[in-house]
């Protein structure tokens, strides 16, 4: 899939900018606080409806502005695709692709697969679980109509099983409610489907991010990944779901007296291993950096895998904390297929001057929001 220009009207610093791009590369080149990953936002916002720096439309509006919008023309599948989305205090957020609005807004999630790398994927490797969960969920909604549902079911489920159990903490003496038993068989069957969906993906995953991390470490660590469940899966479903059932009955007891769900997916872990050391715990910056750019390559080919479509990479601030050589080994692993918005400083422009020049690619200065020179 590719994006081939975009039309921004005053989305955070950006004013008015109409840009064309690159079938492979794209670069942005500025100072800090210049707009370039504003101009990234911008299209992860046109793939998902959703920014990936905020939960708040608002926050997207420049100072004294009561609206954004942004427009760009797809080629998917050698189809040409123009989408629309826009948002104002007063109105809403209003998606449209080829002039027809899209409700509900779920309906885009994987029709235009997207990969963000940013300072903020940090959290990944180095935060707590739930940021690894949301990880899998994006990729594994990108990829899947069915995991997308399932998934939904499964946060409903959830929250009426936590509404009856919350009713119970707060009235011990109904120590039962009719339907507690129904939502937590519901839970049950549900959360089996994300458990296997997360397992399958860790195992996909893994086929791919050994050889990647060491091709952008330069060294001959491994790298895997190892899905904790809450709950103990096997391949014998009615196994699986007994397992599940049985740690359910166990903490009864304890979830009606906390009023929460103690037991699910909502409580899985994925932990990263570099030669069998935990990396949240002991990796370096630079072991954290090259696993996340691994990680996002093996992200792009499930995500091809799955969808039959290359993803739009966004690569925001690659060169932090990646030498010349490394950054050299990230482009080549991005570069199989899939379109790259690449964003850096001037130093790094500087430093990467002559290998820029010597591929096909889109170069652009971003200045204060207002003006992108092309060069």
């Amino acid at each position: 899939m590719i994006l081939k220009s975009l039309h921004i009207h005053a989305f955070r610093n950006l004013s008015d900018l109409k840009l064309e791009f690159d079938r492979q590369k794209n670069y942005f080149f500025g100072d800090n606080g210049q707009g370039k990953t504003n101009i990234l936002e911008s299209i992860y916002c046109l793939c998902l409806a959703r920014s990936f720096k905020s939960r708040d439309d608002s926050d997207l509006i420049p100072l004294q502005g009561d609206q954004y919008y942004l427009e760009g023309w797809f080629d998917r599948n050698d189809l040409d695709i123009k989408n629309a989305l826009s948002y104002s205090k007063k109105e809403g957020k209003v998606y449209k692709s080829n002039n027809k609005r899209l409700l509900p807004l779920s309906r885009l999630i994987g029709q235009f697969p997207v990969i963000i790398l940013s300072a903020d994927d940090h959290s990944i490797t180095n935060g707590p679980p739930a940021q690894r969960r949301r990880f899998f969920n994006i990729l594994l909604c990108q990829c899947s109509t069915v995991y997308l549902q399932h998934l939904k079911e499964y946060e409903k489920i959830l929250k009426q099983r936590n509404f009856i159990l919350s009713q119970i903490s707060k009235h011990p003496s109904r120590n039962h409610h009719p339907q507690l038993e129904v939502w937590t068989e519901q839970l049950i069957q549900k959360g089996y489907l994300l458990n296997m969906a997360r397992h399958k993906a860790v195992e996909e995953i893994n086929e791919y991010i050994k050889p990647y991390y060491r091709q952008i470490s330069l060294s001959r660590a491994d790298f895997r990944i190892a899905y904790r469940p809450d709950v103990e899966i096997c391949p014998d479903r009615e196994k699986s779901i007994a397992n599940f059932r049985t740690k359910c009955e166990n903490y009864y007891a304890k979830e009606k007296f906390q009023g929460t769900s103690l037991i699910g997916p909502q409580r899985d872990e994925f932990v990263f291993y570099i030669d069998n050391k935990d990396l949240r715990r002991y990796g370096s910056r630079g072991e954290h950096k090259s696993a996340l750019v691994s990680l996002k390559a093996a992200e792009a080919n499930l995500l091809q895998k799955r969808t039959s479509m290359s993803p739009i990479l966004l690569l925001d601030d690659l060169y932090s904390e990646l030498d010349i050589e490394r950054v050299k080994e990230a482009l080549v692993l991005f570069s199989s297929s899939s379109q790259m918005f690449i964003t850096g400083t001037t130093f790094d422009l500087n430093v990467m001057k002559n290998e820029i020049n010597d591929q096909r690619q889109k170069v652009y200065i971003v200045k204060e929001g207002k003006t992108v020179v092309s060069v």
